[in-house]
């Protein structure tokens, strides 16, 4: 079985993919890459931006090319986009060279986390009911790509790294 050496953190917006991945990687001592930091670098605009301006299949392409070539690489954490799960090939990709973990969220959580920003392009508080079925949509997805699945329900970014490691350790010991 191929060792996996980088860890892709999926699931929606708002699950805390950032912080955690952030945390984490300091704890693992391992490069933190974003996807959407990355395709905002490449394009020279906001994730906002790219979706007013060229549209949503067209930021998916980049989510996409930025992926593989994160992939042909080692030793990172890598903060997934929330719909990083939309396309097959991605998760093709993410299981054949990540460990992927899924922060799984409850709707009320990621309300609750989402209702002051305004920075996101799928989201917007006076529309509960379409995030409602993106997520809904998502779901099947998040939970087929996962390796591991950690709920962040009432829990700290760092109680969830802890989990993560946890977890991390057992995978390690059935996997190696």
């Amino acid at each position: 079985m191929k060792i996996k050496n980088n860890i892709a953190l999926i699931g929606f917006m708002g699950a805390g993919k950032s912080s955690v991945s952030k945390l984490l990687s300091e704890r693992l001592g391992k490069t933190l890459v974003s996807t959407d930091a990355c395709i905002e670098t490449r394009e020279g605009l906001s994730i906002i931006s790219i979706f007013k301006e060229k549209g949503e299949d067209y930021f998916r392409q980049m989510e996409s090319r930025v992926l593989e070539d994160l992939c042909r690489q080692s030793g990172q954490i890598i903060d997934c986009g929330g719909g990083i799960v939309m396309r097959p090939p991605n998760l093709s990709l993410m299981r054949l060279n990540c460990l992927v973990i899924y922060l799984e969220s409850r709707p009320e959580d990621l309300e609750a986390r989402l209702k002051n920003h305004t920075n996101r392009p799928l989201y917007n508080a006076e529309r509960l009911d379409k995030m409602l079925k993106l997520l809904e949509s998502r779901l099947p997805l998040y939970r087929a790509a996962a390796d591991i699945t950690i709920s962040t329900h009432n829990k700290s970014c760092h109680e969830v790294c802890e989990e993560i490691e946890d977890k991390l350790r057992e995978y390690e010991n059935t996997s190696g």
